[in-house]
This record gives structure tokens, sequence and C-alpha cells, in this order.
């Protein structure tokens, strides 16, 4: 992957863990349910 794609996806994963760890809001999946999927 070119390295703005790594930079997204690590992007992605940091605002996932930020959403999960401070309360998933109501319609988003817990981060487990989104890395299991």
């Amino acid at each position: 992957m070119p390295p703005s794609d790594v930079e997204r996806a690590a992007r992605g994963r940091f605002v996932l863990v930020a959403l999960d760890t401070h309360g998933t809001p109501r319609g988003v999946p817990p981060l487990q349910t989104i890395q299991s999927s």
C-alpha cells in the first residue's frame, strides 16, 4: 500500500480506539466487532 493509505488506515484505527475508549456512540458497533468482521 502507498504510505498515504497506511497513514489513513492508522488514523482510522486511532479514531475507532478513541470512540471505543470514550464510549461508543449509538449505532456504532464496538471496536472488537469491527475488528472481527
